[in-house]
């Protein structure tokens, strides 16, 4: 697989993953990654956010769903799309990389260029609407109203968490189901939530289910497993 397609990320331990995932795709899927992987090089924010698409979409690949990359659709294209066995769309999921913001990373870096160590970025538990991740689920959300009315589908919001960015689970229901502005009651086509993060060098998911969403669909919780490749 290297011979083929050679050095993609300037990062040695994040090639072999790449790899990896592409055992999983088909050839064109396989060059509108490197084209953006290329297009975004390391380590700049746009390419961790390419990679954990890559990593979703094996992911919901490996649980034998049929997902297709950037389905076209008139004036939209959702990460992932799940189809049938013809063809037709049953499902879209997006995808969010949450991460620190810059002015945070730069400090960061500025810390750990000094001596120190950063352990991570400890954020507002007190008021959702200071998290981000409740922002960014929000906007994607309410982006994609129309198309998801107009298919009448489900529709699942992918959060890919940063190492750097501690939300737990709690943290989630809390954003997603416990408050008055909770996010499933405010978007009730929201199928659920697949979180999804770096656990003892793998990846962990977990799917929030949205129980009174009007598009039901089950994403199963786990973990990637990708082969290795020499």
């Amino acid at each position: 697989m290297e011979a083929l397609y050679g050095q993609i990320s300037e990062v040695n331990y994040i090639n072999p993953i790449i790899l990896a995932c592409f055992t999983y795709l088909s050839e064109g899927a396989r060059m509108q990654f490197i084209t953006k992987f290329k297009k975004h090089p390391h380590p700049k924010p746009q390419f961790l956010h390419t990679f954990s698409e890559l990593i979703l979409g094996v992911y919901l690949i490996s649980k034998g769903f049929f997902a297709e990359y950037e389905h076209k659709f008139d004036s939209e294209e959702p990460d992932w799309s799940i189809l049938d066995d013809f063809f037709n769309v049953t499902a879209i999921i997006e995808n969010v990389y949450l991460h620190i913001a810059d002015k945070t990373g730069k400090n960061i870096d500025t810390q750990k260029k000094a001596g120190k160590i950063a352990v991570g970025y400890l954020v507002n538990r007190y008021d959702i609407k200071h998290i981000r991740l409740y922002e960014n689920v929000q906007d994607k959300a309410s982006g994609y109203k129309d198309l998801i009315n107009q298919l009448n589908v489900p529709y699942v919001v992918a959060v890919s968490i940063d190492s750097l960015y501690p939300i737990d689970d709690q943290d989630m229901i809390d954003c997603l189901m416990s408050r008055e502005e909770s996010l499933f009651k405010l978007y009730p086509y929201l199928s659920g939530i697949l979180k999804f993060e770096v656990f003892s060098g793998t990846y962990r998911f977990r799917f929030f289910k949205n129980i009174d969403t009007l598009h039901n669909i089950d994403i199963p919780s786990g973990f990637l497993e990708l082969p290795e490749i020499f």
